[in-house]
């Protein structure tokens, strides 16, 4: 029998029951389970994660679930339980998993993740702790990954990579937590006890099931080849995502004539490669990424005058033979300076000297009179048209070195003060560094002093 106090609590507890029973419809999400970073890791594998994410403040200790999957094709693959396996892959969860090696019944302090196959479809099931204290607290911030799983095909065809939650979700899905505290208000009313099992998804909260779709692609963009001067020429390129990709190799074609088709010349000389130094590892690949990366390589050419074309490769997974993909060509400069002027010409106190050049390139700027006598020497150097760098001996370029990208130079000549006013001859000798077989540049600009 109920005392005074207690039926005036329990009316008090049915009038409030009409101001919360609107709360019953909103349905609000508990839960969400996802199958994600799915990835094909070989020939004949598919591997993905299952996370659980923590939506609202109504439960904090996830106890155990289960669930049921199948893949998700429309295509002529054909499944059969005999020829597939599914396993969960040590170490890869954030519960404390036990094998339960030898010992039968259920875990009483750890989880035990059991993988199946039943018919046509996939389930996982994770039984877990007797008592709160050793389940798993969920952040709402990070999801708890249960665990990553691998599906493999016994026979010569690669899994899809899409997946479905069987439906009803009631009928093939399960997810349950606990309480740390009793739920009893009076006698004989009450609905849980701690360490009880309680399903989420009710008739006020539901659980949401996701499956990422993924279809890994090899996508990449951008290959350029560039003359960077002193012989060297640089690829770069970049993909957005990869899919098996090993690596990169670079081709090299000598043979190509200006506007001819860059496809049909033969690449027979190798430029670089993800297998061989010194672009070993920059050239390999992400194998399967859903994000991609930039990438860059050196090379040398023989001769300046020369078209070349480069073609880039990529080495798939499991494939015997390279993947075309892209080209890109270059013309090389045949000279060195290509042009010079005077700025102030006449000038009657100073002049600026610009020159055009079309490479790296040693200078040599010396002013003479009209009977050939030396007046004055400017210049004696290496300039570094795409390094943006000048040196007193020609050398090799750095790879910290950075790209000036203004390809001329300008010197500044004042004449003496007992300079004698007419006629001068400004002599530029251009010579190419790293290449002694082209001709040098010689050019002549004439100047009038007026004092």
């Amino acid at each position: 029998m109920m005392n005074k106090f207690q039926k005036i609590l329990l009316c008090l507890l049915l009038l409030l029951i009409p101001i919360f029973t609107p709360l019953a419809a909103q349905n609000d999400t508990s839960a969400v389970v996802k199958i994600e970073n799915i990835i094909l890791t070989g020939k004949y594998e598919v591997e993905f994660d299952v996370n659980l994410y923590r939506m609202d403040e109504r439960w904090l200790y996830w106890a155990n679930g289960s669930f049921q999957f199948a893949f998700d094709t429309t295509s002529d693959y054909q499944f059969n339980l005999n020829n597939h396996s599914i396993t969960y892959l040590p170490g890869t969860s954030d519960l404390n998993v036990t094998t339960m090696a030898g010992v039968t019944g259920l875990p009483t302090d750890d989880y035990l993740i059991t993988p199946r196959i039943i018919g046509s479809k996939f389930s996982l099931t994770v039984a877990g702790p007797d008592s709160i204290f050793n389940c798993y607290k969920v952040r709402k911030d990070t999801p708890l990954k249960i665990g990553r799983f691998r599906i493999e095909n016994k026979i010569p065809s690669s899994p899809p990579t899409r997946f479905k939650w069987l439906t009803p979700y009631s009928y093939y899905q399960a997810l349950a937590y606990k309480t740390n505290k009793d739920s009893i208000l009076l006698p004989d009313l009450f609905r849980y006890n701690t360490n009880d099992n309680i399903e989420i998804y009710d008739e006020k909260h539901k659980v949401e099931y996701v499956a990422e779709s993924y279809d890994p692609r090899m996508i990449i963009k951008n290959f350029h080849a560039e003359y960077m001067g002193s012989l060297l020429v640089r690829c770069t390129w970049e993909t957005e995502s990869e899919a098996f990709n090993e690596g990169f190799v670079v081709k090299r074609s000598d043979s190509w004539i200006q506007g001819s088709d860059s496809t049909k010349i033969n690449y027979d000389i190798t430029a670089g490669s993800y297998k061989d130094s010194p672009y070993y590892p920059q050239l390999i690949g992400l194998g399967t990424s859903k994000k991609g990366q930039k990438y860059e390589m050196w090379d040398t050419v023989p001769y300046r005058g020369i078209n070349y074309c480069y073609k880039l490769y990529n080495q798939y997974k499991y494939v015997d033979t390279l993947s075309p993909n892209a080209i890109s060509c270059i013309t090389t400069p045949n000279s060195v300076i290509r042009d010079a002027m005077a700025l102030e010409n006449p000038f009657n106190y100073s002049t600026t000297i610009k020159f055009w050049y079309e490479d790296d390139v040693m200078v040599d700027m010396r002013i003479y009179d009209l009977k050939g006598r030396l007046v004055d020497a400017l210049l004696n150097s290496a300039i570094y048209k795409y390094y943006g760098k000048t040196k007193d001996l020609p050398g090799s370029i750095t790879d910290n070195a950075i790209r000036n990208n203004l390809p001329y130079g300008e010197i500044k000549w004042t004449p003496k003060d007992l300079a004698q006013q007419g006629l001068y001859e400004v002599v530029i000798i251009g010579t190419p560094i790293k290449d002694p077989t082209v001709e040098k540049s010689v050019m002549v600009i004439k100047l009038q002093y007026v004092r």
